[in-house]
């Protein structure tokens, strides 16, 4: 159940009413372009046409909706849950303006029989917010709010990215698989010999065969991945020794804040292709004239951005980085720190790493980061005074008219935007919650292991 706050508070900002000039209709009469209404004067004596220029009565507004808690201060020390929704509609948006003909072509016009004619002015999209497609993007806030990022699910996500890490290297967990390179460099050398033979030797190659090929992904994900991630982090950590030092010396037992991107990705897809005519003016000269009696093409998209991070205040307090001890230089502290740097040290964490199979339980269930979490407190003293995640959802709707006009497909486009901002306080980084779907790296690995029937190593780059 997401949780919205105790405190509700909306604004709502109406648009300008009344018509919109987008343009004017131009005849060409006695050789001379006339406006409809100068055309109308002259020859009625005055009498004006009301439909000289196409009005419009579209009506834009925002709509901001907030869901939040009142807190006691100042000075605020703590949040809570904050949901904002924000409707945009641009005011009164016309575009597209320019003069628009058909050379060579005349139009009939009432009472003047054919005369060449001109389109000078733009185009306005019409009140769409009544189309069933598009009404639950317009004012239905509940659906945007169950359809936005749900924070309540990132618990124990959130606190394992944001977290500080004591390790920066895995050496306990690459000893403990060491014992696979052989069998690492046999598989390997196995593919040498398939191509080779498919290349220039007996011309016959098992190479694909669907075992061959599923024991060759297994090497690469289960294999070479991890080993050669694991020879950067221990390249990274030695170079970076003495700044790994210094950081965690100096924050020793110091309260900071951390900040995370969590997700950082954008999308666009079409919810819906047609031949509707969505912008005025509509009429017969613009349908049946201009545009030579083609139908428009209309396209509605969505563009969905998605922005989850975190911040939180978190410190440790390990007694080997303890600058102020006495001890602090001795052999004993020294080698505590470069067995934590390294990775090289026994903890839960790394235990449960390095047990076959572990991770596929990991794929279902977050035992590790449960496990992850004894750690922190039990061998690092890590705690934290406050963590919230922040997800910001962008959702522009965009409509694409295009109008088939004597010089070309004319492209109209107007965008809609919906912004929804969320905050939520973390307070349990414990939790068996299922881990979403799995991609298609993951289903790949898992129809892998069934045709190949090996076992493979301990981790996987997924």
């Amino acid at each position: 159940m997401r949780d919205l706050g105790k405190r509700f508070r909306s604004k709502v900002m109406p648009g300008s009413t009344g018509p919109v000039r987008l343009g004017q209709m131009w005849y060409q009469w006695g050789g001379v372009w006339r406006s409809v209404t100068s055309l109308y004067q002259e020859a009625f004596n005055g009498i004006p046409d009301q439909t000289a220029f196409s009005p419009s009565n579209y009506q834009t507004s925002r709509g901001d909706y907030c869901w939040d808690d009142t807190h006691q201060g100042p000075p605020w020390t703590s949040g809570g849950p904050f949901s904002k929704v924000s409707v945009i509609f641009p005011e009164k948006q016309v575009i597209g303006e320019g003069i628009y003909e058909r050379p060579g072509v005349p139009f009939p016009l009432y009472a003047f029989g054919w005369l060449y004619a001109q389109w000078r002015g733009g185009f306005q999209l019409k009140n769409i917010e009544t189309w069933d497609l598009m009404k639950p993007y317009y004012g239905n806030i509940s659906y945007l709010l169950n359809t936005s990022t749900d924070l309540n699910s990132w618990g124990p996500g959130a606190w394992a990215a944001t977290a500080p890490r004591m390790e920066a290297a895995s050496a306990f967990v690459a000893l403990r698989e060491s014992k696979d390179l052989p069998r690492m460099l046999q598989t390997s050398a196995s593919g040498f010999r398939d191509t080779w033979n498919a290349l220039g030797g007996n011309g016959m190659s098992a190479s694909m065969a669907p075992k061959k090929a599923a024991d060759h992904f297994l090497n690469h994900e289960f294999g070479w991945l991890p080993f050669l991630s694991d020879l950067g982090k221990f390249k990274s950590a030695f170079d970076n020794t003495a700044a790994y030092m210094s950081r965690m010396g100096h924050g020793n037992g110091q309260w900071k804040v951390y900040r995370r991107t969590l997700v950082d990705e954008t999308a666009w897809h079409t919810i819906h292709e047609g031949d509707e005519w969505v912008v005025n003016p509509e009429n017969n000269f613009m349908t049946s004239h201009l545009c030579g009696g083609q139908p428009p093409k209309l396209k509605v998209s969505e563009r969905i951005s998605t922005l989850i991070t975190s911040s939180g205040s978190f410190k440790w307090f390990k007694p080997d980085h303890d600058m102020t001890s006495a001890g602090y230089n001795g052999p004993l502290a020294t080698l505590g720190r470069q067995m934590t740097m390294y990775g090289a040290r026994i903890s839960p964490s790394n235990v449960w790493r390095s047990t076959p199979w572990t991770w596929l339980i990991d794929w279902g269930l977050n035992v590790g980061q449960n496990i992850d979490r004894v750690t922190e407190y039990l061998q690092d003293g890590v705690e934290c005074k406050y963590l919230y995640v922040m997800a910001h959802d962008i959702r522009t709707l965009r409509f694409e008219q295009i109008l088939q006009m004597p010089n070309g497909p004319l492209t109209l486009t107007y965008d809609r935007v919906i912004e929804i901002k969320q905050r939520q306080s973390i307070n349990n980084p414990f939790g068996l919650g299922p881990q979403g779907n799995f991609g298609p790296l993951r289903l790949a690995i898992l129809a892998a292991l069934g045709v190949s029937g090996r076992s493979p190593g301990l981790r996987v780059g997924a």
